[in-house]
């Protein structure tokens, strides 16, 4: 059984941070996980973090603010700039860790997630390489629900200042769309795993405020994604991915102006891409980037 240290972290305004780290058997370089949108770091994350710490990779993978056992209030209130800050923060972490190489850190990111390690390997150049797997690449509200939103999220923020408790919607509605147009390509398959996740997870529910809605719908990731260079980037694109269509996932990689790598991952959906048999394949071109890019070995690239 892999060993698990249940650890934590401040944040520079003050919260503290839990996850946990999956430590390699001796010192040498770490990666730094994220989790999908709004989930927390049972979610998927750790058959992955596992993986990274057999092949020699110290993981760690935590809760994002106000999310599973992580500090931050209002509950499941989604700051997309906070968790792109926090994720410097948890570099430090690493750093100080004694057996992690300072040098050799990487992010790691997961469809929404995905976005916010690249911001941050934009604006740090601390991490020595970023993964983004599934990452999304349209984030705005359809013109006709973009008012609504905005209405809600006024009258939210004026009851709030009144004394009432925040505004919640679901992540994930029982139709299987999500609120105000938000995530295209959603459907009764997310749904039901968000669902069934808040059934296996006590620390998530699928649920988040209104007032995260507005943050998103003011956030533009993209302009800061050529800044990562020169950092490596890899992209991981499922083949049947819904949410993130693998066309502008390509287009996202072809704009990018560094050394760069894309993992095109056949029969595979948005959900679903670390299930099955490939997936020690699938893992394997990812330890096989970041060692490169560590200095540690050749760049020799597998058939999926």
């Amino acid at each position: 059984m892999s060993k698990v240290e249940q650890v934590s972290f401040p944040t520079l305004d003050g919260l503290t941070l839990r996850g946990n780290l999956y430590p390699a058997s001796e010192r040498g370089p770490g990666i730094i996980l994220l989790p999908g949108f709004s989930f927390v770091k049972e979610i998927m994350l750790p058959k992955v973090a596992e993986s990274f710490q057999k092949s020699g990779i110290t993981a760690f993978a935590y809760d994002p603010r106000t999310l599973g056992e992580s500090d931050g209030s209002p509950r499941r209130d989604i700051e997309p700039a906070k968790h792109v800050s926090d994720l410097h923060d948890a570099l430090t972490f690493m750093q100080k860790h004694p057996i992690v190489d300072p040098e050799q850190i990487a992010y790691w990111g997961f469809s929404f997630n995905g976005v916010v390690a690249l911001n941050a390997a934009a604006l740090d150049k601390r991490a020595k390489c970023v993964i983004a797997v599934s990452p999304l690449t349209d984030l705005s509200y359809p013109s006709e629900h973009l008012p609504i939103l905005l209405r809600e999220a006024m009258e939210d923020r004026q009851a709030q200042l009144a004394g009432a408790k925040p505004t919640y919607v679901p992540v994930i509605q029982k139709d299987g769309s999500c609120p105000y147009g938000w995530g295209p390509g959603t459907g009764m398959s997310e749904y039901q795993v968000a669902e069934k996740s808040a059934s296996l997870f006590p620390t998530y529910e699928n649920e988040m405020t209104v007032q995260s809605h507005y943050r998103i719908s003011t956030w533009r990731p993209y302009d800061l994604i050529p800044q990562v260079a020169p950092t490596p980037v890899m992209i991981v694109t499922p083949e049947e991915d819904r949410m993130s269509l693998p066309g502008a996932q390509k287009a996202l990689f072809d704009n990018l102006k560094m050394p760069k790598e894309h993992l095109f991952v056949p029969k595979k959906g948005h959900m679903d891409v670390f299930t099955g048999k490939a997936f020690n394949t699938i893992m394997g071109e990812q330890v096989r980037f970041l060692r490169y890019h560590f200095g540690q070995q050749p760049g020799i690239k597998a058939t999926l």
